[in-house]
């Protein structure tokens, strides 16, 4: 609605946002460029399950296509253990894909503009990140950075061209496997996520020198730049570190949602 009535907002377009909510369909775009993410087949009514597992190989990951958080997956092992996976994932609205399981480390890699931010290495204490680890357990680890030297550089190049590849901008996280050979496979991109003090993104810009108030800043301000003519723009990015401009002074709303995110319009 916001970029119907060309009122700036922050974050990625409409494009962007529908196409990273839907997991199956990054994934394909991925493919299609020469990005890693691991193998999948989707599952349509009355799919195969067995033949797919096979496929693919055990173990698996079955999930909905268009949930986040890590709601309604389930990791699956034995064979006899798929039909609850898929009965779990179809409670939720949506397609179903099976996914080859990574073992390894899971990283997560925030971009602001066209800043790579640290990695972040994500230690649960538990099997994996699920929900519980996400939003309930106080034992979670956030390393950053997650890695150094050239690895740390690979992993930052990998998710810009993921994140860019899905028509993202402005703000936002890749998540990102890496196997015990030191392969790295992209997950999915959250293109909303929390924006506050304690938050992963914030906690990752602050290692390379970027406080809260300076990453809120910047993404205010790539928004109000996506929305200006060409020439407008030169003369707002060379202003951005002064934070002094000639246009007249422009008034942003900030409205902090129930689920810890903020969403930034300008008036």
């Amino acid at each position: 609605l916001l970029e119907a009535f060309s009122v700036p907002c922050t974050g990625s377009d409409v494009l962007g946002s529908a196409l990273s909510m839907d997991k199956i369909r990054t994934k394909q775009v991925w493919m299609a460029v020469g990005l890693p993410t691991p193998r999948y087949v989707r599952l349509a009514p009355g799919a195969d399950m067995s033949a797919a597992a096979a496929e693919l190989g055990l173990p698996v990951i079955v999930k909905p296509s268009c949930e986040g958080s890590s709601v309604g997956i389930s990791r699956v092992f034995k064979d006899e253990d798929l039909q609850a996976a898929v009965d779990l994932a179809n409670s939720y609205p949506g397609e179903l894909l099976m996914e080859q399981m990574i073992v390894g480390q899971e990283f997560t890699v925030g971009i602001l503009g066209e800043t790579v931010l640290p990695s972040i290495r994500i230690v649960p204490a538990g099997e994996y990140y699920d929900y519980h680890a996400k939003y309930i357990a106080d034992d979670t680890q956030y390393l950053c950075p997650g890695l150094s030297g050239e690895q740390e550089s690979a992993i930052g190049q990998l998710a810009l061209k993921a994140f860019q590849a899905a028509g993202c901008g402005g703000w936002g996280r890749v998540d990102v496997m890496r196997d015990e050979r030191g392969g790295l496979y992209l997950l999915e991109v959250n293109t909303a996520p929390g924006m506050t003090s304690h938050s992963l993104v914030p906690k990752a810009a602050r290692q390379i020198g970027i406080g809260f108030g300076k990453a809120l800043h910047q993404s205010v301000l790539d928004a109000f730049m996506h929305n200006q003519p060409a020439q407008s723009r030169a003369a707002l990015a060379g202003s951005a570190d002064s934070g002094k401009h000639d246009r007249p002074q422009r008034h942003f709303k900030v409205s902090r949602r129930r689920d810890d995110h903020c969403v930034v319009a300008a008036k």
